[in-house]
C-alpha cells in the first residue's frame, strides 16, 4: 500500500469540487420519462363549432433544452390519430427510461409536446398542449398519474400548410397559433 500524501489528497478533493461547482461532473442518473402524454383532444369547427370526427391529430415531442438548434430542432417522436364522431382524439399515457447528468449545466433533457390538428376544408392549427415542468399537477401528468386537462381546437374553414410541414419546420421558434 502506497502512502498518499494528504496535500494531494486534499487537491484532488478540491478539484473535484471545483469541477462539479462549474457544473461538469457527468454522473449518469436513470429516469423515467413521459414520451406521450394522456389526454384528449376536442377538435370542433370555428365556423359551426360543431365537432369534427375524422379530423388527423398528430402530438409530437420536441427536445428544446439544453439549447437545441434550429436544425436539430425536428420532432423526437409523433403519433397521429383520427378522431372519433364526438370530434375527440385520445391518447394514451408512454414512457421510456433514459439516463441524465443533473449535475451537468446542461444535463437534464427539458421538451414540450405540440398538437397539429387537420380536417377537410380547414386550416390546420398548431398549439403548445404540455411543458415539461417540475412543479405539482405537472409530475402528476408526467408520471401518468392523471391525464391532461382535455384540449379543445378550433379550426377555420379555408386551407394552409400540411401538420406534417407545419411540425417539420422547427415550431418550437415561430410563434404558434
Amino acid at each position: 500500500m502506497r502512502n498518499i500524501k494528504i496535500e494531494t489528497l486534499m487537491s484532488a478533493a478540491l478539484f473535484v469540487l471545483a469541477y462539479q461547482a462549474a457544473g461538469c461532473l457527468p454522473i449518469p442518473v436513470p429516469r423515467t420519462v413521459m414520451t406521450q402524454p394522456a389526454g384528449t383532444v376536442r377538435v370542433l369547427s370555428e365556423e359551426t363549432e360543431a365537432l369534427v370526427s375524422k379530423a388527423s391529430v398528430t402530438v409530437a415531442r420536441y427536445h428544446v433544452a439544453p439549447p437545441p438548434t434550429r436544425e436539430e430542432n425536428k420532432p423526437l417522436q409523433q403519433w397521429t390519430i383520427s378522431s372519433d364522431e364526438e370530434g375527440e382524439a385520445h391518447f394514451t399515457y408512454q414512457s421510456e427510461r433514459e439516463w441524465t447528468a443533473p449535475l451537468m449545466m446542461h444535463g437534464v433533457p427539458y421538451r414540450v409536446w405540440v398538437v397539429c390538428a387537420s380536417a377537410a376544408d380547414h386550416v390546420p392549427k398548431l398549439v403548445r398542449w404540455h411543458n415539461e415542468s417540475n412543479d405539482d399537477d405537472a409530475l402528476r401528468i408526467q408520471s401518468g398519474e392523471e391525464p391532461l386537462p382535455t384540449l379543445v381546437i378550433e379550426l377555420q374553414p379555408g386551407s394552409g400548410e400540411t401538420c406534417e410541414e407545419r411540425l417539420s419546420a422547427n415550431p418550437m421558434f415561430k410563434p404558434l397559433d
